[in-house]
């Protein structure tokens, strides 16, 4: 039977396999629509492979969103409905429709769920040797996939701009899995949001909004840091002259986020 989505991931997920053997890490981005593909052009000119379409472009940008969720394959719902039978799955963010960015701070009806892509399913595996542990292993994968939709309601909860529920439930997944990457990147937005938070509390009351800095706009390191530009967040930063609670929760979280994106280069 012929299932291009599942060849992907299939194929996606051997790549990233192989890659982490050596040490080396990588993203990939898997949608699926109707593009062109093949030589185009003319016999003076000609392109060979050359792909254009929607699902071209919006591939290629979930490869960066990917490393900025700290995963490794990030798939869309088209290809997550797909795929359901065949992979281990979860919800990690919603996308704007129509562009390349995360949908912070809260979602609105329109996004786009993203999914990250994390192992196949026994049954898809090439020449799975089950023999008598077949059930065992089924019923593992199930414990794997429902504690995956605990991760799933955190997430749920953060896009809804339930943060605080949130952080709860996001804590108590990386208690169980320290080694979970993107509950890391979403426990790290914690101050980020707080500082956010206190700024519009400073407009709503009228009061001097403490986030003014004279030499620099906090806010503007606060969209770097979101945008997992942690470098040039810490060099705009460090311009402070006003070295203040807000100056202090920025900095730990840009230390915070730098080290998270080093442990997965």
């Amino acid at each position: 039977m012929n299932r291009p989505n599942v060849q992907a991931l299939r194929a996606a997920l051997t790549v990233m396999e192989a890659l982490h053997k050596e040490h080396i890490q990588a993203t990939c981005g898997i949608d699926a629509s109707l593009c062109v593909t093949g030589n185009v052009g003319s016999l003076d000119s000609l392109m060979f492979t050359e792909l254009h379409g929607d699902a071209v472009d919006s591939a290629m940008a979930m490869c960066g969103l990917a490393k900025d969720l700290a995963t490794n394959v990030l798939l869309t719902e088209v290809v997550k409905k797909d795929c359901t039978e065949s992979c281990i799955m979860r919800l990690v963010a919603y996308k704007r429709p129509q562009s390349d960015t995360v949908a912070l701070p809260t979602r609105s009806a329109s996004d786009v769920p993203l999914y990250e892509a994390l192992q196949l399913r026994t049954s898809e595996k090439e020449n799975p040797d089950l023999a008598d542990e077949w059930m065992y292993v089924m019923q593992e994968e199930e414990k794997i996939i429902e504690g995956h939709k605990v991760f799933e309601n955190g997430i749920k909860l953060f896009f809804e701009g339930k943060k605080e529920e949130a952080y709860a439930v996001l804590g108590k997944v990386l208690e169980k899995d320290p080694k979970d990457s993107v509950a890391k990147k979403f426990l790290s937005f914690q101050d980020l949001f707080q500082v956010e938070e206190e700024r519009i509390t400073d407009q709503s009351t009228n009061r001097p909004c403490q986030m003014n800095n004279p030499a620099v706009d906090l806010l503007q390191c606060y969209g770097m840091c979101l945008e997992g530009k942690y470098e040039e967040a810490k060099t705009t930063l460090e311009k402070c002259t006003v070295k203040d609670h807000h100056y202090d929760r920025l900095m730990a979280a840009i230390v915070a986020g730098t080290a998270s994106s080093r442990s997965q280069v």
